[in-house]
């Protein structure tokens, strides 16, 4: 015999679904997706666009400023002084030196790319001269053949296209695709762990109830 609370074999009931019994981690794992998309979203918003024309280079980066995002931060060059593109690896959005880094912490830096230009001073800015600046184009993981094709595309506009041809390169969207998924994917999770809870749940109860009516009729 197994043991009897209020008359009832316990051993007899079936326990609930172990999407039931663990439902605690399918929690975390809907609030781990919809963090992280959030935090996918946030990443995205930092929107950039970068454009020349016959005499001039415009880089727009938006986003940077929480308290107004759509002012952006405007660098501009003579199109003349843009010297290369660059492939850099970031964490954070900022660009992360590799040298001395192992193996491992190399693993964790995203793909990214940049460009080079010399900056000439103005009056004003107490030097003489000019000095070679570097522009991050994307704050956001690319990937390291997406990053390598926009240096090339970039590269190819600047030297090998007529000169003095217009372009523009935009990157992220405002928001993220990515992101979007997974904070679905999270309320899908906390939508069906509910349901299914509630269902298995009153489906246990209902089996608990017709067993102590059963054990009840036999006492009467």
């Amino acid at each position: 015999m197994g043991n009897k609370v209020k008359g009832i074999e316990w051993d007899k009931i079936e326990t609930p679904p172990v999407v039931v019994q663990f439902s605690w981690l399918v929690v975390l794992v809907a609030l781990y997706l919809i963090i992280s998309g959030g935090c996918n979203l946030r990443d995205y918003s930092l929107y950039s666009e970068f454009s020349c024309d016959y005499n001039v280079c415009k880089f727009s980066e938006f986003g940077l400023d929480e308290t107004n995002p759509h002012l952006p931060v405007v660098t501009e060059f003579d199109r003349k002084n843009f010297e290369r593109t660059n492939s850099v690896r970031i964490r954070n959005g900022v660009v992360t030196p590799v040298a001395g880094l192992k193996r491992r912490q190399l693993r964790k830096l995203g793909y990214s790319y940049s460009i080079t230009y010399k900056h000439m001073f103005e009056e004003g800015e107490g030097k003489e001269g000019g000095e070679v600046r570097e522009l991050l184009l994307s704050r956001s993981n690319l990937g390291k053949r997406s990053s390598r094709e926009r240096m090339s595309a970039i590269t190819n506009k600047m030297r090998n296209s007529k000169q003095g041809e217009s372009f523009t390169f935009s990157e992220g969207l405002g928001w993220n695709v990515t992101g979007c998924v997974r904070i679905m994917s999270g309320i899908m999770f906390l939508a069906l762990i509910t349901m299914v809870g509630e269902f298995s749940t009153k489906s246990y109860n209902q089996k608990i109830e017709d067993l102590q009516n059963e054990y009840s009729k036999r006492d009467n």
